[in-house]
């Protein structure tokens, strides 16, 4: 409702802005009135980035995992366990706050609550249907990707600019 009234207010004020560049162009130099045109122009994108940042616009965690979903699925396939949105969208709304750890209905990204979660869910008698929701899936093919380590030198290592030893060949971990 609002973003309609906002949009007519923005035309008309367009309309009139037209109307007083085409008066005021008998009086006022052309580049004048080139940058009123911009102003206005940049009040009108501003009033709109403004209203796009109000609090319907914010995305809940729990929104945020179902607009991804194709990728959560494809993260829980090593679980060998079929998993829909519903399900996720049911767990997280009545199953998971029904634990006794203040679990938010609009889900949580707080590890600390995520783990709480994680124990009952892993601990006994447990919930093995609902392991592929909780944890973060660790496929083999992830595991087999080559990693990168970063080391660094102290400064007391330098001197002059310089290393104060010969640098050793590494050899790769097989």
């Amino acid at each position: 409702m609002l973003q309609g009234t906002l949009v007519s207010v923005c035309c008309q004020f367009c309309v009139f802005l037209f109307f007083l560049v085409s008066a005021l162009s008998v009086f006022f130099p052309v580049r004048l009135l080139a940058l009123l045109i911009v102003c206005c122009c940049r009040l009108i994108a501003l009033l709109f980035d403004v209203m796009g940042q109000s609090q319907s616009g914010t995305k809940t965690p729990l929104q945020c995992l179902l607009d991804n979903f194709k990728d959560f699925k494809a993260q829980a396939k090593c679980y060998n366990v079929p998993v829909s949105s519903g399900t996720l969208r049911t767990l997280c709304k009545l199953k998971w706050s029904t634990f006794g750890d203040n679990w938010p209905p609009e889900g949580n990204f707080n590890l600390q609550l995520a783990f709480m979660v994680y124990q009952k869910i892993y601990g006994s008698p447990g919930h093995p249907d609902q392991m592929p929701y909780i944890k973060k899936c660790q496929c083999p093919e992830v595991q087999k990707k080559e990693k990168t380590v970063l080391l660094t030198m102290p400064q007391s290592a330098l001197k002059n600019g310089k290393f104060s030893q010969s640098p050793k060949k590494l050899y790769p971990i097989l």
